[in-house]
């Protein structure tokens, strides 16, 4: 078993991306900081795990950057709060728990290009053509070593959020 010292919270959204737009015009970005920031208090009051944020404020940090945070603090975990929104009905509520893996399917790739599409408001969009085939291969060599993990705690955090919520 791993041992668990770093998480980072990414705050999804800021500055100049607004995220989803909600009632009375409540934007995904102010919603995902405030969650940050309590998920920090709470994480910090109740463990002795070193606990990193993409962001404190509202201001817009590349996906690049974000990333390189986590890997430069060497962080255990990556958590990205978003709080999506759908256009199709009001009726339709409830959460989501999404982990990165390789069987995607098409809705999640649909929500990763929407998310993704942040891209296009980074000025230094070069950031991400150096992905070459041994960089991939490395990548998912690296992501696969962690799956059952990352499911794991994927499921926790679903049930733990049923609970709560529903």
């Amino acid at each position: 078993k791993k041992r668990i010292d770093v998480i980072v919270i990414d705050a999804g959204h800021g500055g100049k991306d607004p995220g989803a737009i909600g009632i009375n015009k409540l934007q995904e970005k102010e919603v995902t900081l405030d969650i940050a920031k309590q998920l920090t208090k709470m994480l910090e009051k109740n463990t002795t795990l070193k606990i990193i944020n993409t962001r404190y404020e509202d201001v817009f940090v590349p996906l690049w950057q974000r990333t390189q945070i986590a890997n430069n603090v060497e962080g255990d975990v990556f958590i990205s709060i978003h709080a999506n929104s759908t256009s199709k009905s009001k009726s339709i509520k409830g959460f989501e728990t999404f982990l990165l893996r390789v069987g995607k399917t098409e809705e999640a790739i649909e929500v990763a290009k929407r998310e993704n599409s942040v891209i296009a408001l980074e000025q230094n969009q070069d950031k991400y053509t150096d992905l070459t085939n041994e960089k991939l291969i490395l990548a998912t060599m690296a992501q696969n070593s962690d799956m059952k993990a990352s499911e794991k705690f994927a499921s926790i955090i679903q049930n733990n959020l049923e609970k709560k919520i529903t």
